[in-house]
């Protein structure tokens, strides 16, 4: 146990300095493969860039309700 354990958080420390935070800091990247993970991330958005939008929190709630496709995925996670 204390092996997996101590295994399991040297992973963590490892994937946190490894993983980038977001697609344009992300050093391995070539630009067009930043500039097509970014268009993907806003396009997931709802189209709606985040970081320069001023939405509110009840505008991301209903952007949340209008996602079609947590719709379909959602009654799916309770079946046994």
């Amino acid at each position: 146990m204390l092996i997996e354990g101590a295994l399991s958080i040297f992973v963590a420390i490892l994937a946190y300095f490894l993983l980038p935070n977001w697609a344009n800091n992300t050093p391995w990247l070539l630009p067009e493969e930043t500039e097509m993970a970014q268009y993907r991330l806003v396009l997931s958005a709802g189209g709606v860039d985040e970081a320069d939008s001023k939405l509110s929190m009840w505008d991301g709630a209903k952007l949340a309700v209008k996602d079609w496709v947590s719709h379909h995925k959602w009654p799916g996670s309770f079946k046994r």
